[in-house]
């Protein structure tokens, strides 16, 4: 984290789909607070408490699962923005074995109409997932 007596993350998901019907969130590490689903505007938020104020000597490890329900469209991308810079983010995304991507890509940006960076490709594992892990990750998209 940028800075030390942080108690907890906000995650924002922008989701494609406006018409997604629910979420689920499970969290692992912390405690759920607030989570919301704003259909209008195609977000996914949620507050997660991390039960003690975090400092650069006692790194933060947040672990959630966002579940956003059956899809009644096929979803063209999914954009998870950070409002704080953080040092590593782990995103892991499985999928449905009958739902799978034709092609997926990683990259970064300023915010959802800004340019992308450091646009790669990425491949499905054998579990039918995917994951990133970049460092020191800047405020954006």
């Amino acid at each position: 984290m940028a800075r030390d007596g942080i108690r907890h993350l906000t995650d924002h998901h922008n989701l494609d789909d406006l018409e997604t019907p629910s979420m689920q969130v499970t969290v692992d590490c912390g405690r759920l607070e607030t989570p919301h689903l704003r259909q209008e505007d195609g977000l996914a938020v949620s507050d997660i408490d991390s039960n003690a104020p975090l400092t650069g000597v006692t790194p933060p490890i947040v672990g959630y699962t966002l579940d956003v329900g059956p899809r009644w469209k096929p979803s063209g991308h999914h954009e998870r923005t950070l409002a704080v810079p953080i040092r590593q983010y782990l995103p892991h995304i499985f999928f449905h074995p009958h739902r799978l991507p034709s092609a997926m890509h990683g990259c970064c940006k300023q915010a959802s109409d800004g340019e992308r960076r450091d646009l790669r490709p990425l491949a499905l594992d054998a579990s039918r997932s995917v994951h990133v892990m970049p460092a020191k990750c800047r405020t954006g998209i």
